[in-house]
């Protein structure tokens, strides 16, 4: 392989990597005075120095004889030859090093065993006794058929490989002689042919063997000199005295102080410890002559240049010295406000009450067959693919448990295949996505009109009706069960109100699929009791659960596992991993590491450690993906994750956060090693999930942190703790909510909802992992079979610690540019913002970041905010201001202490903070409004502002709140004693700790900082105990900016400003009317008049392409245009036309005199829009059945005649103002069904089933109002 076009040079390479030496490359002697050509040191003001010797001239930077090369436009640039230490260049770095072909070359000592012995012609008396006496050795020791070189200056060069390892540098050719060469080995850098010299002649070659083994140098006649033999007497007196006394002549450990010269002092020229503890070398820092014109004392550290130049000076000069020849200065971490990788606390061991609690929450219990009408087939299978379909029961709901990878999707794929209709859940897209591609799904965002085997996320499910499930040919399959419903029961899953509406949705396509004899599969590794027996208590009894146990455990590899305090030495072994990985001909690396990490950002997140590497490595900046969900919507990771398998293979290193890892397999076997890293974001099973995308990898490493930080709920890892925890501050809350609002329906029946239950436990496991999470990570592990070994990587903690440094830095600068591109884009508008809420390109979420900044913050406080942080590693400061600033005093959750506070002095704080504890509450029950669903409020979502805002005016803080006013430990005891006095109320309530170990100061300072959003000042007042402390000015007038921005914010939201009453009932399901039937050619099941599916099956078009619930129009918006006057528009036409001027009760009630209830139904299923359609029945909802009622010849007729007359949709309407008319409750009305029907819901009657129920409500009396009670 050509490297170089320079022919000579070319063959020197090819005979070192032949002898496994690596070739480096030497770039000509530069013209300091040149820019860039010249050593420099950095200033107190942060700039660069240029440094001059004693002639003036700057001292060189590229000497001509240390590694380095030139470009091919013929800029030099440094070698960092250390790197090569213990690997061979790769083809593409010999490709950089020597494209120009004025580059020369060079090697390392000792690679191959080969010693490289250097005579210098200037430490003989003259250049013919140089000549004479290594002619005279070469003879006398046969070594004419080795590599031997002349230098440039008149040397000598000889390559021999001696069995025994040389033990020392300088030698002689008679012993104890006169120093007159070294014997390069042990990783330095010597210069070979044809290099040119500085003096502008070449190195020339004369032997041209390989390097001849001998048994030692001695053997030859290479002897150490006598400063050798002093040196290495000197070093053995300086052991004994160590012996004696520790502290004796230790250099300091780049721990202790990395800027001790000690550590960097032996690159100097002619450096030599002496008898009296001392070093010599020649001053670095001017052109003399003299050996010995700077000593540095080996027991302190003390440095005395004795030719007249500045320490300062000679300091740098000496650094610039040895970063030429590839010393990297370590760094160690200095104390910072922000990057500072926190220490991990040292969990305490578990308690049995604990562990006992958290085996239940990960247990699978065996169960009696048919008890709770649940059974149990266990297999023992390795593969599922062609296994799963004799065993799933149509009509039940079957649970698959199997270990991770046995191929559970492609077991129920058969079962997929053969269905006519059904969904497909997932908890990830881009898992989604895939799996609904090798199912032949179609995902749910490109769905069409004749699309009924859709593929869809957990959040998105609300969007599919379960109607079209209720029918024999059916599936409803469940990826990942355990995760569909934490996504369910997360943030994410009450998006806009959402999660009672899917959490009914869920309970409906359950009974639908099996109710209509279809085949449900709940499928994944990690199913628990608390997921069968909650998929147990949402369905009814008499529908079976079947779980298919597979028992096959495979053999699992042994992990090995880190267990320091942070993962730096998992960072350095990672670095030592990847330099060791050969490259092939084509410049691709033969394999590759894969990092999963719960961190995308932080000091040990994925993206740091990938630009660390890349930093330390930028050759390799193509080989290096980073993926996670900062990057995985962009157009190049997009593509990359089309086709992983193939893409992967050329890639050297994946740093990849689980969540996105979740999303793929890969099994191309081009990774061979899977770090893992559990830094406390992720539980033990989503960690563990992490670890077996890369199918196969027998190589896997771990650490794992030994607590996580991110609880739930109060932290505790208990269920009853959280249920009591939520319960408790909404008792203590709803009252502040019923003196506001008095038709406020508290919650009752919702605290014993079996979600809520569900949740409570899936938080308790967070919060029991969290708190023991190594503990947790490592029984998961070995739960599922794997064996752990302790892995011990002491050996690489110098470069963890310069490792540890340089993430960092890396870690500051990434946030720093986050924060700066977010300023620097536009403010998008609230309607842009609202239509990129699915957007995952990086630039439009800096947007929407920025547009939530605004809206946050306001830009009166974004023009004038401040904020000062120490760089890490540094004394330096660096300061933002604006946007720069919010970010970082964001990420701190700035704005929620903010609002307390504005909560609590605003005027209508109390009113307020009510709206703000109603509002998630309202919006859950309008969306099941909206899409005609029953369901409840959920008690897990609830907010207690209104508590928290009592419990800070109980404290009276605002007598406190005097900015610049400083407050005495004697005045500041009324409150702190009070903050004691209540410290249990106040953690229930702010999740506050108080302890006794905690100084009123520290809680004063807590109570404002970091409850409230304002700093605290403190001064030592002379005499006094404790210090003084005030609210700091600079952050009560942020505060003021604030409050101004919500002041604005509230006047102009209209949901804040609602004044119309609410109604807090729970909805009632209103069926949606039937469309018209599906394109016979489409290719799905033909349609039949009959809402059972069990005798066809009834699926329209529109039932695929309208959300649950959404009517689809009777009469298409075009027939409606087509009428060419008002004369020519039916009655129902007009009333829908006239429904969109009903503003008001009055309105609503002309509208009532004017036409007759039915032909008003019609018209609200006639709006155009969705939002218009429940605006309309939101009306006719209000209204009593005397006075908008059924229709009193309707009243008269029989269940068959209305069915016949006007269709099942108007019976089942009818059905539901027989409830009213009986004063039913939806419980009442649902116990009915179960007994008379053994079915939960209206909509799964038959047709015959919904006329027996009519007629049977007919029957029942009116009950008499004045009987009640």
């Amino acid at each position: 392989m050509i490297t170089t076009p320079n022919s000579a040079v070319q063959q020197t390479i090819e005979q070192l990597l032949f002898l496994g030496c690596p070739p480096i490359p030497v770039a000509p002697k530069q013209d300091p005075k040149q820019d860039w050509c010249h050593r420099v040191s950095k200033t107190k003001d942060g700039g660069n120095s240029c440094i001059v010797g004693k002639d003036f001239n700057p001292i060189p930077k590229f000497t001509g004889k240390n590694p380095s090369n030139l470009d091919r436009k013929g800029k030099p640039w440094i070698c960092k030859h250390g790197k090569f230490q213990d690997r061979l260049p790769a083809p593409y770095e010999l490709k950089r090093f020597f494209c120009n072909p004025n580059t020369g070359i060079g090697t390392l000592g000792g690679h191959g065993g080969i010693v490289w012995l250097d005579f210098d012609a200037k430490n003989y008396d003259s250049q013919e006794a140089c000549d004479s006496d290594v002619e005279s050795l070469i003879s006398r020791y046969s070594l004419q058929d080795s590599w031997i070189e002349r230098t440039g200056s008149g040397g000598w060069r000889i390559a021999v490989k001696p069995q025994q390892k040389p033990n020392f540098t300088n030698f002689a050719t008679t012993p104890n002689g006169k120093h007159i060469g070294e014997a390069i080995s042990d990783g330095r850098f010597t210069v070979l042919a044809p290099t040119i010299h500085p003096n502008g002649t070449p190195y020339r070659r004369i032997g041209w063997g390989n390097p001849i083994e001998v048994e030692s140098l001695e053997a030859i006649g290479i002897y150490p000199s006598k400063d050798e033999v002093e040196q290495t007497e000197r070093k053995q007196h300086r052991e004994k005295r160590k012996a004696s006394d520790p502290t004796y002549g230790t250099p300091s450990s780049p721990q202790d102080n990395c800027w001790d010269i000690r550590n960097f002092v032996h690159y100097l020229e002619s450096y030599a410890e002496m008898k009296d503890g001392w070093a010599s070398a020649r001053c670095p820092n001017h052109n003399g002559n003299s050996h010995t014109s700077f000593r540095v004392n080996l027991a302190t550290g003390q440095f005395k240049p004795w030719c007249g130049c500045s320490t300062k000076q000679v300091y740098h000069s000496a650094l610039a010295v040895a970063q030429n020849y590839g010393y990297e200065l370590p760094k160690v971490e200095k104390k910072t406000q922000e990057s500072k990788p926190k220490a991990q606390k040292k969990a305490s061991e578990p308690t049995a009450e604990e562990d006992a609690i958290f085996q239940q929450l990960i247990a699978l219990r065996e169960r009696v067959d048919g008890q709770d009408n649940i059974f149990t087939v266990k297999i023992c299978e390795q593969w599922l693919e062609g296994k799963l379909e004799s065993l799933v029961k149509p009509g039940a709901i079957n649970i698959v448990v199997a270990y991770k990878g046995c191929g559970k999707t492609k077991g129920v794929k058969p079962v997929i295949s053969k269905a006519k209709a059904g969904y497909a859940v997932f908890h990830l897209v881009a898992l989604g996505k895939s799996a609904s591609n090798n199912l032949n799904l179609v995902w749910h965002e490109d769905q069409n009109s004749y699309d009924i085997k859709i593929g869809v996320t957990a959040k998105s499910l609300w969007k599919l009706t379960p109607e079209r499930l209720n029918r024999d040919d059916s599936f409803f399959f469940i990826d990942e069960i355990d995760a569909v419903l934490e996504q369910i029961m997360s943030k994410l899953g009450n998006t806009d109100g959402l999660r009672p509406t899917t959490l009914s949705i869920l309970e409906e396509d359950l009974t639908s699929t099996s109710y209509g004899g279809g085949t449900v599969i709940l499928a994944s590794a990690d199913v628990t009791d608390k997921e069968i027996d909650y998929i147990r208590a949402i369905t009814p009894d008499n529908i079976p659960i079947n779980i298919i146990h597979n028992t096959y455990k495979p053999q699992l590899p042994t992990i090995k596992e880190f267990k320091g305090d942070k993962p730096d030495l998992v960072v350095a072994e990672i670095i030592r991993e990847l330099e060791s990985i050969k490259w092939d001909e084509q410049g691709n690396p033969t394999r590759g590491i894969i990092v999963n990490d719960d961190l995308k950002g932080g000091v040990f997140g994925a993206k740091t450690i990938a630009d660390y590497v890349r930093v330390k490595h930028p050759e390799w900046q193509n080989y290096i993906w980073e993926i996670t969900s900062d990057t995985s919507g962009t157009p190049e990771v997009t593509e990359y994750l089309k086709n992983i398998n193939e893409a992967s293979k050329k890639t050297l290193l994946l740093s990849c956060s689980p969540s996105v890892t979740a999303g793929f397999s890969i099994e191309n076997g081009h990774f061979k090693t899977t770090y893992g890293l559990s830094n406390g974001i992720h539980t033990a099973k989503d960690f563990s999930q992490s670890l077996v995308r890369n199918r196969g990898c027998k190589d896997i490493r771990i650490w794992a942190a030994e607590q996580g930080f991110t609880y739930a709920a109060n932290r505790s890892p208990d269920p009853k703790a959280i249920r009591g925890w939520y319960f408790n501050n909404y008792q203590a809350n709803v009252r502040h909510l019923r003196s506001y609002d008095t038709q406020y329906n508290p919650l009752t029946n919702e605290w014993n909802s079996p979600h809520f239950e569900l949740k409570c436990q899936q938080e308790a496991y967070r919060n029991g992992c969290m708190r023991h999470l190594r503990r947790r990570v490592e029984q998961h592990l070995e739960n599922e079979g794997y064996t752990l070994e302790e892995y011990n990587a002491d050996q690489l903690k110098p470069q963890a610690e310069l490792a540890v440094a340089n993430l960092t830095t890396i870690n500051f600068g990434n946030q720093l540019k986050e924060a700066t591109a977010i300023a620097a884009k536009r403010l998008m508008t609230e309607e842009e913002y609202r239509a990129t809420r699915e957007e995952k390109d990086p630039d439009i979420l800096r947007e929407r970041e920025k547009y939530r900044l605004n809206r946050t913050y306001g830009e009166e406080l974004a023009s004038v905010v401040e904020l000062v942080l120490r760089i890490p590693n540094t004394d330096e400061k660096e300061e933002l201001s604006g946007y720069e600033a919010l970010y970082f005093l964001d990420k701190r959750g700035w704005g929620s202490k903010l609002r307390m506070l504005y909560l609590l002095i605003h005027a209508e704080g109390k009113d307020i903070a009510a709206k703000l504890d109603l509002a998630p509450e309202k919006k859950q029950l309008k969306q099941l409004y909206n899409h005609f669903i029953e369901g409840q409020r959920f008690a897990g979502d609830i907010k207690w502002n209104s508590r928290k805002r009592k419990a800070f005016e109980f404290l009276k803080v605002t007598d406190y709140l005097r900015p610049g006013e400083f407050i005495t430990p004697d005045q500041r005891k009324k409150l702190v004693s009070k903050v004691r006095n209540h410290a249990a109320s106040l953690k229930e309530c702010l999740n506050w700790t108080i302890t006794n170990e905690k100084k009123d100061g520290i809680l004063y300072r807590e109570l404002f900082e970091d409850h409230l959003g304002l700093n605290v000042l403190s001064k030592q007042v002379k005499g006094q105990k404790g210090r003084s402390q005030a609210i700091d000015p600079q952050s009560w007038k942020y505060f003021e900016l604030y409050a101004k921005h919500q002041d604005e914010v509230y006047a102009t939201d209209e949901d804040m400003q609602e004044v119309e009453p609410f109604n807090w009932a729970t909805p009632q399901p209103i069926h949606p009317p039937k469309h018209p039937p599906i394109h016979p050619d489409s290719g799905n099941v033909p349609p039949c008049n009959s809402f059972n599916a069990n005798v066809g099956g009834y699926v329209t078009s529109c039932d695929a392409q309208t959300p649950h619930g959404a009517p689809v129009l009777a009469v298409s918006p075009l027939e409606v245009c087509e009428k060419s006057s008002e004369q020519n528009l039916t009655p129902t036409e007009l009333a829908k036309e006239a429904f969109k001027g009903v503003n008001s009760v009055g309105d609503f009630q002309k509208l009532i005199a004017q036409y007759p209830r039915e032909v008003l139904v019609d018209a609200a299923d006639l709006q155009d829009s969705q939002p218009e359609r429940a605006r309309a029945r939101h009306w006719l909802e209000a209204t009593q059945l005397e006075s908008a009622g059924v229709n009193s010849l309707e009243v008269a007729l029989t269940a068959s005649e209305i069915a016949e007359t006007k269709g099942f949709d108007r019976l089942i309407l009818c059905t539901s103002q027989q409830h009213k008319r009986l004063g039913w409750t939806h419980q009442q009305a649902r116990e009915l069904l179960i007994a008379r029907y053994g079915k939960r819901s209206k909509h799964l009657l038959t047709d015959e089933e919904m006329l027996d129920l009519y007629d049977y409500l007919k029957t029942l009396p009116t009950p008499d109002p004045s009987s009640s009670g």
